[in-house]
């Protein structure tokens, strides 16, 4: 038994060919492995498409969740800021305090995502598809920075006027 596999540059080669084939050795089984290919990637698109849909309904989700943990806090940050500044900070202090606040949130939570990621990524390429697992540094700062950069974005909008609230205002208040 033999099997010989032959790539031609068009359908309408791959027909000519079989046809000579045909003609000329009617014991040969001729497949066209075309269609094959072709269904296996349609079948990988819509896959790639449900996987990528789900990477962006998760990150948008995960959006919701930190903004509304922000809005959430954000009484308690008003409380803190009245008693920085009951005990002589500035609101510039106050402001950096929140920064270093949203940067650190922001370096935790994408660090323990990253972190994560790979972890699952390394056991699905090890136990599942059996090849080498590949770490992208690169990408991961990337990532890494890119959700930094929005955790302070999306602190620093829910938390303007902080800084400025009266604290005798918030106090009377409690």
């Amino acid at each position: 038994v033999y099997a010989v596999s032959v790539k031609s540059g068009s359908r309408l080669e791959t027909a000519q060919l079989q046809r000579q084939l045909a003609g000329r050795f009617s014991n040969v089984s001729l497949i066209d492995l075309s269609l094959v290919f072709d269904s296996l990637q349609e079948i990988l698109d819509k896959a790639s498409f449900v996987i990528q849909f789900m990477a962006g309904f998760t990150i948008g989700t995960g959006l919701v969740v930190l903004a509304g943990s922000l809005i959430g806090g954000r009484y308690q940050r008003i409380r803190e800021s009245v008693l920085f500044r009951t005990i002589g900070a500035s609101s510039g202090f106050v402001r950096r305090v929140l920064a270093m606040e949203y940067l650190l949130l922001g370096l935790i939570a994408s660090l323990s995502g990253i972190l994560l990621s790979w972890g699952a990524a390394w056991a699905l390429f090890r136990y599942v598809f059996e090849m080498p697992f590949r770490i992208e540094a690169g990408s991961a700062a990337l990532v890494a920075a890119g959700l930094v950069a929005l955790t302070l974005l999306t602190g620093w909008l829910t938390s303007r006027g902080i800084a400025a609230q009266p604290p005798l205002v918030v106090l009377r208040r409690d």
